[in-house]
């Protein structure tokens, strides 16, 4: 062979070993921590797979911090109405924003845990009289159809996942877990929005943090401070971060660059009717999602 192939073939060895190194490492560390084996109010011990998707997730999401134009970089800010604002009720708005990416985070782990078991197979609540296919619940959040309008960041954030699935993790997340087999409510856009939300966790998560910082009022657990916000998840968040920043590639991950018209608009993020709305108009209203017991 060739020396100057040898030495071709050596190089991208390499560098396909660093391009897996960094989510194994970020394995290790999820899997070591305290959050890991952290038992859960009236659910247990996560998923295996769902820590690890979530130190994944997060560590994407905290790569995104020095990019403007994405979804973690806002997410991580002040911009927020305090009466709708999970991190206010829970106390934890202030700080930098590294501690509010981690809060955030942390806070999502703890919902999940709440709404599914960690599950991203988890469907619509069938114990509940669903008035449409708009309001039926779906994925580790439970999030339904009828949320995409709260923010145009959820929107784009979807159509983005969906042109890149490589993205959702599925795999990952459903590590450990059994797959609950349910079926979807309904047929077409809304049908799909749950088969996509349930497919892709990746997704579900980054669309869960919008929603949290945004309209805290989708989901009742955060609304009754019955979600856990841990600070051993916080503390696992952290050290997920020294692994992170060693594989910090190029942004072209879903939610890493979004269009200027919405990463320069703060309604984009916050929900808040855009200037070339009529003054009248108002955010949509919370949904009136029945929450079982166990929530």
């Amino acid at each position: 062979m060739p020396p100057r192939l040898t030495v071709l073939l050596v190089l991208s060895a390499l560098i396909a070993a660093t391009a897996h190194a960094a989510p194994a490492r970020i394995d290790e560390v999820v899997l070591q921590s305290s959050c890991a084996r952290h038992a859960w109010p009236g659910r247990g011990v996560a998923p295996r797979g769902y820590v690890r998707g979530m130190g994944r997730t997060y560590a994407k999401a905290w790569c995104d911090l020095r990019r403007p134009a994405s979804v973690a970089s806002r997410l991580a800010g002040t911009d927020f109405d305090p009466a709708t604002d999970a991190l206010a009720h829970y106390g934890r708005a202030g700080g930098s924003p590294q501690d509010r990416l981690r809060a955030l985070y942390a806070l999502a782990l703890g919902e999940g845990m709440r709404e599914s078991t960690g599950n991203a197979s988890a469907g619509f609540n069938r114990g509940v009289r669903h008035a449409s296919s708009r309001d039926a619940e779906a994925g580790l959040f439970q999030v339904m159809p009828n949320s995409q309008h709260d923010s145009p960041w959820l929107g784009e954030l979807y159509d983005q996942y969906r042109a890149q699935p490589s993205w959702c993790l599925h795999e990952v997340f459903m590590a450990g877990a059994k797959d609950r087999r349910q079926p979807v409510l309904g047929k077409g856009p809304d049908a799909e929005f749950q088969r996509f939300t349930k497919a892709c966790p990746a997704f579900a998560v980054d669309y869960a943090t919008i929603v949290l910082r945004t309209d805290m009022r989708k989901f009742p657990p955060v609304r009754r401070r019955k979600a856990q916000l841990t600070q051993a998840c916080v503390a696992m968040f952290e050290q997920v971060e020294r692994v992170a920043a060693d594989d910090c590639g190029d942004p072209v991950a879903p939610g890493s660059r979004m269009p200027a018209a919405l990463s320069e608009s703060r309604s984009a993020a916050t929900g808040t009717p855009p200037a070339s709305r009529s003054p009248s108009a108002r955010p949509p209203a919370p949904s009136s999602r029945p929450s079982s017991p166990s929530r």
